[in-house]
């Protein structure tokens, strides 16, 4: 049975998108589950991969340079409001998206949810609290 679960694992694609490239590298060696990560730096580049790979699970920043929204600040939600209306995303069915982030405002918070945000998290996260969400939400 434990093998079948790491079998599972191992298939299960992550992307993260995040601007902070050392955070991201801390963030897959803390988390050090078998799941294949992809990180990108840019919102744009993380709207092409999903419009073109198929991933189970999205970890993503909120504060990012602009390209779909009209300030830095504003970008992940952008993001997300995006991956949730599946606006061109090859994937039979919606992916989860994990918000982490600095910016833990009351505001960013209800935004997310209301955009159907399938966890939300702020920097630097409670690793175990992270992955038991990450491992639920992949069906793990």
């Amino acid at each position: 049975m434990n093998s079948q679960k790491n079998s599972k694992l191992i298939s299960q694609k992550i992307l993260v998108i995040d601007d902070d490239e050392k955070f991201t590298d801390d963030l897959q060696f803390l988390l050090k589950g078998p799941y294949r990560f992809t990180t990108v730096t840019e919102s744009k580049r993380g709207i092409e991969l999903l419009q073109k790979e198929k991933f189970d699970l999205v970890i993503l920043d909120l504060a990012m340079p602009a390209f779909f929204a009209s300030d830095d600040e504003k970008e992940g939600i952008e993001v997300l409001r995006k991956i949730k209306a599946n606006s061109g995303i090859e994937n039979e069915k919606k992916i989860p998206v994990v918000i982490l982030t600095k910016m833990n405002t009351p505001e960013n918070r209800k935004i997310c949810l209301e955009l159907k945000a399938d966890g939300f998290f702020t920097k630097p996260p409670v690793i175990e609290v992270l992955n038991n969400k990450i491992d639920k939400l992949l069906s793990i």
